[in-house]
């Protein structure tokens, strides 16, 4: 199974960390009992449930029980099928099993639970990509902050594997060769990109210089974006994300049916 975005919640002062498809990271929600998820899956009441998804669900127990390597913050510990998750919180304690059904109940309906950590995450990339006042160029991340919002609000995950403005960027450049636009607008120009932190890419911090374009050429962007790349090119990107097993495809039909509305609904204002 891909790794997905990791969504951390609180819980009485600890932080518990799951899945946008329900898995919980056994170890960190363990150790804040003091206890180990390889003591759980050695009891009888365990062996029979990882039986019984097998069975109704039709996977492998690999499928089941996660290990990968790493720090928790990065996605290592054991983790545990949605279905294994509820009785394994109820082996470390009662109320916390109540609370861990209600998250992954939620989590799974697409409620706000985890579309607040995207929301953090894609503030965290806004507070780390300012240009200068008056700076004569715009970048492609920054004029992607609707777009963003309308795939965060479908149910996109807005986290370190979603970087859309690497895919828009890419077909953008190739649309502004193309078409001879620096001949019309002036030409692009590198300008540093920075990455919070918490995403693997601030390791290149420094060496990341995209494209920044002139302001006349807002408009003409827009346009572009609206009429080529997201009728033609994000269905592709979808594909890949598909593809990574980072969304369904449900899910990705829902996302372009939310941007038709929402283009729809921009061409009948104007």
């Amino acid at each position: 199974m891909q790794q997905q975005e990791l969504i951390p919640v609180e819980y009485d002062g600890f932080q518990v960390i799951f899945q946008p498809d329900g898995y919980i990271n056994a170890t960190v929600a363990a150790r804040c009992f003091g206890k180990i998820p390889r003591d759980f899956l050695r009891t009888e009441p365990a062996k029979r449930k990882i039986r019984q998804i097998g069975e109704k669900l039709q996977i492998q127990l690999d499928q089941t029980v996660i290990a990968r390597s790493g720090a928790p913050e990065n996605g290592g510990g054991t983790w545990l099928h949605p279905k294994l998750a509820v009785p394994f919180a109820a082996w470390l304690d009662d109320e916390f099993a109540w609370w861990c059904e209600e998250q992954i109940e939620a989590i799974l309906r697409g409620d706000t639970v985890y579309k607040e950590q995207w929301r953090r995450n894609l503030e965290d990339r806004l507070m780390f990509a300012a240009l200068p006042v008056g700076f004569p160029y715009f970048s492609v991340f920054r004029e992607l902050l609707d777009l963003t919002v309308y795939l965060l609000n479908a149910g996109l995950a807005v986290d370190r594997y979603t970087l859309l403005d690497i895919s828009v960027g890419q077909r953008w450049s190739r649309y502004w060769k193309e078409n001879g636009l620096s001949e019309v607008y002036g030409k692009p120009t590198r300008y540093p990109q920075t990455f919070p932190p918490s995403y693997p890419q601030s390791q290149a911090n420094g060496c990341i210089e995209p494209w920044v374009y002139p302001m006349e050429a807002k408009a003409e962007f827009h346009q572009w974006l609206a009429t080529y790349y997201i009728p033609e090119h994000l269905p592709t990107y979808l594909d890949g994300k598909i593809k990574r097993q980072h969304i369904d495809r449900p899910k990705a039909q829902k996302i372009l049916m939310v941007l038709k509305d929402a283009l729809y609904i921009e061409r009948k204002a104007s």
